[in-house]
């Protein structure tokens, strides 16, 4: 099974992006994981556009977040993603946020379940979903 790593997301932390101390704040990181993990989803075919036509979408049940290293005002960063988990109707995505020199800042573990639209209930990772995820498993047993 390939193992894949895929860069999600680029961009830099402006001065509005930190505190008084100097650092960004917490917020910022939040929504830049949130922003990497539309381009994850999209990724394995469970963006937004592709699953409405279906009548499925996501719902995140669990987040975890750890900050590694300050990341200040000016720096340069990626978010890399991938999947750690498939259950029957979710899976667990980590994405890391690094320096561009490769220092890892900040992770996040998160746990989304895919559902009906209609029914507002969990209903089993789409085929296409699933397959493509697998692809991006990178805590698997060969």
């Amino acid at each position: 099974m390939t193992k894949e790593i895929f860069e999600a997301y680029r961009g830099v932390a402006h001065p509005w992006h930190a505190d008084e101390m100097g650092h960004v704040t917490t917020r910022f990181y939040t929504g830049w994981f949130d922003d990497a993990g539309y381009h994850l989803m999209a990724k394995i075919g469970g963006d937004t556009f592709s699953l409405k036509r279906l009548g499925l979408g996501w719902a995140d049940v669990r987040c975890v977040v750890e900050y590694k290293k300050e990341m200040l005002s000016s720096d340069l960063f990626y978010v890399n993603g991938s999947i750690l988990k498939l259950g029957n109707t979710s899976l667990t995505t980590r994405l890391e946020m690094h320096r561009v020199d490769g220092t890892l800042l900040a992770t996040t573990e998160m746990t989304t379940v895919q559902f009906d639209l209609d029914k507002r209930c969990a209903v089993p990772l789409h085929a296409s979903v699933r397959d493509a995820a697998e692809k991006l498993l990178i805590n698997c047993q060969d």
